[in-house]
């Protein structure tokens, strides 16, 4: 279930600022439609994203004066916003991008992005989408995230010691045999 949020944005935000937008099933949609919902005197945002699944919701001609898209992957969600002038497109490699966010060539002054639930310790999971999150997580000024319950800490990582690795290569093993480690 998703309640709104009714954040004030142009607290933290500033017309024409560069916001990254998480990706893939890690978008933030709360976060998101609440900014588009309540964007108050904002205008003219940078969207930076890489892929999303379906269309956007700030793809929509009613959002064009709030929000400019930047994507760095020609997805069908924006292929038509592309192709009509109403979006840019930064063709990269995405092994390349964390570098344009840590060196400040794509300066973030924001990230919005989706979260599990911490652990006991406090710690978070980028999920199901950890791609270029945690750099623009780490570049951004500001940081806001979505804590989504159904994520789990562990989705995404394992602790990196010899067992752990050996079942790693087991699984790999059994379902590409031919690969060898």
């Amino acid at each position: 279930m998703t309640k709104s949020c009714a954040l004030q944005w142009d607290k933290v935000l500033a017309s024409g600022n560069r916001v990254f937008i998480g990706s893939n099933a890690g978008v933030p949609s709360a976060l998101i439609d609440d900014l588009l919902n309540n964007p108050g005197d904002l205008n003219d945002l940078e969207f930076v994203h890489i892929f999303t699944l379906g269309k956007p919701a700030w793809a929509q001609l009613k959002h064009r004066e709030l929000v400019k898209i930047n994507s760095m992957f020609l997805g069908e969600g924006v292929r038509e916003e592309v192709a009509a002038g109403y979006a840019d497109y930064t063709p990269c490699f995405l092994s390349e991008i964390p570098h344009l966010f840590n060196e400040g060539v794509l300066r973030l002054d924001a990230a919005l992005i989706m979260v599990s639930p911490p652990d006991e310790f406090g710690y978070c999971s980028l999920g199901v989408s950890v791609d270029i999150v945690k750099a623009a997580a780490k570049a951004a000024k500001v940081l806001g995230v979505s804590v989504r319950e159904n994520v789990r800490f562990d989705d995404g990582f394992f602790v990196n010691d010899k067992a752990h690795q050996l079942e790693i290569i087991k699984m790999i093993r059994k379902y590409k045999p031919d690969v060898v480690l």
